[in-house]
């Protein structure tokens, strides 16, 4: 099963990147862009290894955001990666699963992520994550607001009503950064 890294300290993420950096598909943004939009640090990370290798990461970013007036904590999932030689033997899936579990017992409301819906939506609507269909909005490193596509939602609570937020008008704001 997939354990837990609660609140990696920045030594540990920077570990953990290089294994992301290996194994991770192809990059649309230049590092310069990366560094600009994506500035967070998650709360949690969820590593599986296989015979002490590590095979699999999933970022977890937690933050409070406001949508249509009512608070929600949202999941951010973002540096979904698995080894390259570990690829389709379930490896994202069950990270993804602990991902889940995790952001329950957080008090997590709605989970969000960003990928290629054409290439790997049919992958995470697996896990239950549905496309938004819409952009949704972040703030830069600089508070400049920014528009991304190809975000898939989840209720983690019953709080939230996927299918009113995909089919509202309203914008939907991460905050800051992306995932």
């Amino acid at each position: 099963m997939p354990t837990v890294i609660d609140h990696p300290s920045k030594i540990i993420f920077h570990r953990l990147q290089k294994f992301s950096d290996q194994h991770w598909g192809k990059h649309f943004q230049s590092p310069e862009e990366t560094k600009i939009n994506f500035f967070d640090n998650p709360k949690l990370i969820i590593k599986a290894k296989i015979d002490g290798k590590l095979v699999g990461l999933v970022n977890i970013f937690i933050r409070t955001i406001t949508f249509k007036g009512i608070k929600l904590v949202l999941g951010g999932i973002g540096g979904v990666v698995t080894h390259q030689e570990f690829r389709r033997c379930g490896v994202a899936t069950a990270t993804l699963r602990r991902a889940v579990i995790e952001m329950e017992k957080q008090g997590v409301d709605i989970s969000l992520l960003c990928t290629d819906t054409d290439k790997l939506g049919s992958f995470y609507q697996k896990v239950g994550y549905q496309i938004l269909g819409r952009p949704y909005y972040y703030f830069n490193k600089f508070g400049q607001e920014k528009p991304d596509t190809g975000g898939m939602i989840k209720a983690i609570t019953q709080k939230v009503n996927v299918t009113e937020i995909i089919n509202s008008s309203d914008k939907l704001s991460v905050g800051n950064s992306d995932f």
